[in-house]
């Protein structure tokens, strides 16, 4: 074979791998951009979910603590009344 077609196929075959190489950088590249934006945005919407699940619970609180106080003033009235109103209140909360 003469030296002009063995430097062509050389050339050839350098120029394919580099153009495989560069090819795979750029897919592990974008992989790894699209795992990033991915990871970032179940991030948010977890954080979201959070925040709501929080929230509810917190209101939930709020009106137990109210519950409770009012209760606090319970002591005081006969037992046939308390427990009248207890149980209207009761049933108002889970109701609602």
């Amino acid at each position: 074979m003469k030296i002009k077609f063995k430097l062509s196929i050389m050339m050839g075959a350098i120029v394919a791998a580099a153009l495989a190489l560069t090819a795979m950088l750029n897919i592990v590249q974008s992989s790894r951009i699209s795992l990033g934006l991915s990871m970032r945005s179940i991030e948010y919407l977890t954080s979201q979910q959070a925040e709501y699940w929080k929230a509810r619970l917190d209101r939930y609180v709020q009106i137990l603590r109210t519950l409770a106080n009012i209760m606090e003033d319970y002591e005081g009235m006969e037992p046939e009344t308390r427990r009248n109103r207890f149980d209207s209140m009761l049933l108002g909360t889970l109701s609602s």
